[in-house]
Order: C-alpha cells, then structure tokens, then sequence
C-alpha cells in the first residue's frame, strides 16, 4: 500500500514540474493576451475602484513582501469558470504625510488646570513645529468626572476631578524633520504616529502603472492553470479590482504601499 502512494506521489510530482517546463517553453504573453480585451477591462475595473477604496488615511509600518500569490489549485465557478486571484503591492504618491499627536490625562483637580496644561503643550508643539510642519488642532476637550468614596458611617463623600484629551496633526514641510517632530511630541507628553493622505486620483495613478504587472500575473497563473487542468481558458468573463493604501510609508521618497487585488473569472473550452 505504501509502495502504491509513493509512485502515485512520484507521478504527481513529475506532472507538476513537467506542467511548470511546458509553461516556460510555451508562454506566449503577447498573443495569449491578444485573445481577450484585458485592457479595455482593467481600466474600466480600474475606474470602477474609486468606489471600492476602503483606507485613504493610513498608518506607518512595513511590508513584508511585494507579490503574493492565491494557492495553485483554482476554484471552479459554474458553467465552467475558473475563478483567478492575485494581489501586488505597488508604490503610490501621498498628498501629505504627517504626523498625528494625542495626549490624554484623568487625574487633573480643576478644569482651570485641564485647561492651561492642554494649552500649553499644544502651543509649545506650534512654537517647536513651525519651521518643520504646519499643524492643525483637531480638538482639545476637558471633562468633569465624580469619584465616590465611603465612608466608615455608611455616607458618600463626592470629589469631583477632571480629564483633558488633546489632539493635533502636524503635516510635513521637510521630510528630512520626521524624528524631530515625533521627538517634540514625546517630549511633551504626547503619543505620535506618522500618517499619509492617498487621494483617489495617485490611487488611479498607481493602478494604471500597474497594469502591465497585472497582466503578466494573470498570464502566467492562466497558462498554469491551463497546463494543471488540460482546458484552454477562452473568455474573459469578468474581472474586479480593489486597491488600498497600506503601509511602509517612505518620507525621502515620498511613496507609500499600495495593495492591488485583481479577480478575475475566466471561462474554458
């Protein structure tokens, strides 16, 4: 019985990697691709995405590879369709970067004291900024907050203290002042994160640079497919993509990942 799985094992293996061969000897992107109007369909998908852009205001971090691919084994769909899925991340240009800063304390006596602790470390921010950002106050708040406390008689005895949230926003000037303005806001008292503003337009942009990525992507996991399922995939029945700005934002450069996801159905003999 062993024996048995092992060869049919041994068989699988050697159709895959033969499967592979016939894919590189044979490949012919220009006029696979010729057969359809991929085209005409990724810029209407493309259009269509203005739609679907589910994060233009992301948050800094890093990407851990730039393609990635859906499993080997393609879903069928009925009447014969072949479902196709691939994602890549790009590079798109921000509008701005920035960094967003926000403090918050619960243990202040009075709302006078709220107050002037509030206003100062957002003016010292302004004051140390000005020459590196241009900063916005998106809001500054103080609430009142009742704490009981029990006595040994049995009564409540009220003390009323107050806490204070601020935020703001400080937009890059020079790059190069990133740290520095994370370095301000640390000093004051202030949590920070670095930020970006991806308008739909760089979006478009991005996508249509893309395109001919995506169609490399696509004609290799179709003649793959092809060569696994013995079947030519002939029409092009429908295709969607969605794009959103992600992470690894790059000041210098003035760039930020944008994820591209591509579905497409195709359709066999």
């Amino acid at each position: 019985m062993f024996k048995k799985y092992f060869l049919l094992l041994s068989i699988l293996i050697v159709f895959i990697s033969n499967a592979n061969l016939a894919f590189a000897n044979s490949m012919n992107f220009n006029e696979y691709m010729n057969k359809t109007n991929i085209d005409q369909q990724l810029s209407t998908a493309i259009n269509q995405n203005t739609q679907n852009i589910t994060q233009n205001m992301i948050s800094g971090g890093s990407s851990e590879k730039s393609i990635s691919d859906s499993t080997i084994v393609p879903y069928p769909y009925p009447n014969n369709g072949i479902y196709i899925s691939i994602s890549l991340i790009t590079k798109a240009t921000p509008n701005e970067i920035y960094v967003d800063g926000s403090y918050y304390n619960s243990n202040y006596s009075t709302a006078e004291e709220a107050k002037t602790d509030l206003k100062s470390k957002y003016e010292n921010v302004k004051n140390a900024v000005k020459n590196y950002g241009t900063i916005v106050l998106n809001s500054m708040n103080v609430y009142p907050q009742s704490n009981y406390f029990y006595n040994e008689d049995n009564t409540t005895t009220e003390n009323i203290s107050y806490s204070g949230d601020l935020s703001l926003k400080v937009t890059l000037i020079q790059a190069s002042k990133l740290e520095d303005i994370k370095n301000i806001m640390l000093d004051n008292g202030l949590n920070s994160w670095v930020s970006a503003n991806v308008s739909e337009e760089n979006i478009i942009d991005a996508e249509m640079a893309a395109v001919q990525k995506i169609k490399n992507l696509l004609a290799k996991k179709i003649k793959l497919y092809e060569t696994l399922l013995d079947k030519k995939l002939t029409t092009l029945s429908s295709i969607d993509l969605y794009a959103w700005a992600g992470s690894n934002i790059d000041v210098e450069k003035n760039t930020v990942d944008l994820t591209i996801n591509v579905n497409a159905t195709y359709l066999t003999e």
